[in-house]
């Protein structure tokens, strides 16, 4: 397939190999977001914001991450 000038190209910007991701957002100020589902016994975190360097921290906080 070939590119056109105008195409999009998808990039990756965050993956996680030890837990299923559920959903993510976008908001209009550009973070991101990802859930996570209950299901595993080493579940960490609800929701977490991928930051701009890759990193992650629990959203809304650590005391509420769970």
């Amino acid at each position: 397939m070939q590119l056109t000038e105008n195409a999009m190209q998808l990039s990756e910007v965050y993956h996680n190999d030890d837990f299923q991701l559920t959903g993510i957002s976008v908001c209009r100020a550009g973070r991101f977001f990802v859930n996570f589902p209950r299901w595993s016994d080493r579940y960490l975190n609800a929701v977490i914001e991928v930051m701009p360097d890759g990193t992650t921290k629990p959203f809304p906080d650590e005391q509420w991450r769970h």
